[in-house]
């Protein structure tokens, strides 16, 4: 979906665009559990088929707005073709050989391993902090699904203003700083909102500004390898969070735990700031007018 994005918007469309990706998302996820809870009230086997109605209605949506494969030229297509035949053989070359592309994956890795502490072993590291009840860890993610899908356009809007480094570096900062407010869950509920206030929003400064920097970094061609390249930093937070996250809280303390978010977070956006500020992106041509502005986002 990020090398389509990529596609089909121009340069400076592109932080507005996997912006309003991110909103959407967020739409779901606080729609997606309600529909779920209603369904479920008729019949277990209703949220299956709730579910399946859902997942036509996704394939019939994709099927009518996405516009067809535009023509492309015979160096793009080899280029494609060897892309095809091995996608991830080639992502992990192209991190290897591509330093700016290996820094943005390193500080990625650490902000989706600290990350991954919170949304997957979030409430046993807080009620090792404070007591807290499933309920209330479940309205902070619903809090934080609500804050992007409030702020995130005006966030990104924003961002434009500004250089992509600084923007790296203070969206992994402030991820770090939201996460290690974790740390005060004793000081109160009121300690857990501004933490993830402030994790969400350094999270809305550094989503899409990451990926946009990748799809104009990316040589044409080959913004597919390029982006799943990046989304590697999601396996390995998947990986290494869960573990990592418990395996430390019982060498140290949670609260150290949270605490710890604070400088990999930092470590992350230098990493990412240095591969900003080395890049000197190729130009790409802008995608065709008449596809592009059917799907250009309002």
């Amino acid at each position: 979906m990020a090398a389509l994005i990529g596609d089909l918007h121009a340069d400076e469309d592109l932080a507005h665009a996997f912006g309003l990706t991110r909103v959407v998302a967020s739409i779901g996820g606080v729609i997606g559990p309600i529909l779920g809870a209603a369904a479920v009230t008729f019949s277990l086997s209703g949220v299956f088929a709730a579910a399946g109605v859902l997942l036509v209605g996704a394939a019939l949506t994709v099927l009518l707005a996405v516009p067809p494969d535009r023509a492309i030229g015979p160096e793009t297509a080899e280029q494609d073709t060897g892309e095809n035949a091995s996608e991830v053989y080639g992502a992990i070359t192209r991190i290897l050989r591509d330093r700016r592309l290996a820094l943005l994956v390193l500080g990625g890795s650490l902000l989706s391993v600290t990350f991954t502490w919170w949304e997957a072993d979030g409430l046993v590291l807080l009620n090792g902090v404070h007591p807290l009840g499933t309920t209330a860890y479940a309205a902070l993610f619903a809090l934080d699904a609500l804050a992007i899908i409030v702020f995130q356009l005006p966030v990104t809007r924003w961002t434009r203003r500004h250089d992509t480094g600084r923007l790296l570096f203070l969206g992994a900062a402030l991820q770090g700083a939201g996460l290690a407010g974790f740390a005060a869950a004793g000081l109160g509920y009121p300690a857990l909102v501004a933490a993830v206030l402030v994790t969400s929003l350094g999270m809305m400064i550094s989503g899409p500004t990451v990926s946009a920097f990748v799809t104009r970094h990316a040589p044409p061609g080959r913004s597919a390898t390029y982006q799943a390249a990046l989304s590697t930093t999601q396996d390995i937070g998947t990986a290494i969070g869960p573990t990592s996250g418990l395996a430390l809280a019982r060498i140290t303390t949670p609260a150290l735990v949270w605490v710890s978010a604070l400088p990999l977070g930092l470590i992350a956006g230098l990493a990412t700031a240095r591969a900003a500020r080395a890049a000197r992106p190729p130009s790409r041509p802008d995608p065709d007018p008449a596809t592009a502005g059917s799907v250009h986002p309002s």
